[in-house]
């Protein structure tokens, strides 16, 4: 799927989300109007860059953080978030930069990046009493904390003498999918558990010295505890 093509999918969601929202339901779903729930969330991502003129694999990593949601009617909600989110991709194989000469080789390489997500999702659920199924999308904008290559600090300098984190866009810009499974918790009050699912894909070039073009991609998994406020 190419970069045009999982764009269009994204905006496709997002607009769809709208007009399923205002359509009558029949059984009464979570989130309430005016409902505001706190969830903390912890998960596995697996993730790699989509390298113009190169290759690369994927890693896994720890995501976990809070999020806040708040209903704005029976169907629709909007959700925000505070993640903590490991990324990166290892195997990377990439040749002659366009900056020529800052030019160096990756070969069989890792990047590894932690990033600090703050995603702006709307949330759409399915009306059913026993378990919520959601969809959401939106955008999301994350922070560089710290990058490393083959496991060196950010400091340690490559063959073109810039530190990883100088190579790196200090920021991304990144669309989100992804879907939702959620149930009450017995004898707990306004508590639910649900698990979740997102893909997500960097719409800016992270690669900022070599003249190469990274774009970070990839699913990851959480487990949510939610409470009503």
């Amino acid at each position: 799927m190419d970069r045009s093509t999982q764009l269009a999918l994204l905006v496709l969601t997002l607009f769809a989300l709208v007009p399923l929202s205002l359509l009558p339901h029949s059984a009464k779903a979570q989130p309430e109007p005016g409902s505001v729930h706190l969830g903390v969330r912890g998960g596995l991502t697996q993730s790699t860059f989509d390298v113009d003129q190169g290759s690369a694999n994927s890693v896994s990593g720890f995501t976990g953080g809070l999020q806040v949601e708040y209903g704005i009617n029976e169907a629709l909600s909007v959700q925000l978030g505070f993640l903590y989110a490991e990324r990166g991709a290892d195997d990377i194989t990439v040749q002659g930069g366009a900056n020529t000469s800052d030019a160096f080789d990756l070969e069989s390489d890792q990047i590894s990046a932690t990033y600090l997500d703050f995603p702006v999702l709307f949330k759409l659920t399915a009306p059913i009493n026993a378990v919520e199924v959601s969809v959401m999308a939106g955008p999301s904008i994350n922070f560089v904390s710290d990058a490393t290559l083959n496991g060196s600090s950010r400091q340690q300098a490559l063959q073109s003498n810039a530190p990883v984190t100088n190579r790196m866009l200090l920021y991304d810009f990144a669309g989100v999918v992804g879907g939702e499974v959620a149930v009450p918790v017995p004898r707990l009050a306004n508590v639910e558990v649900a698990l979740d699912g997102r893909y997500s894909y960097g719409f800016k070039n992270i690669e900022q010295t070599q003249g190469f073009d990274f774009r970070n991609q990839g699913f990851n998994g959480s487990l949510i505890v939610r409470v009503e406020l």
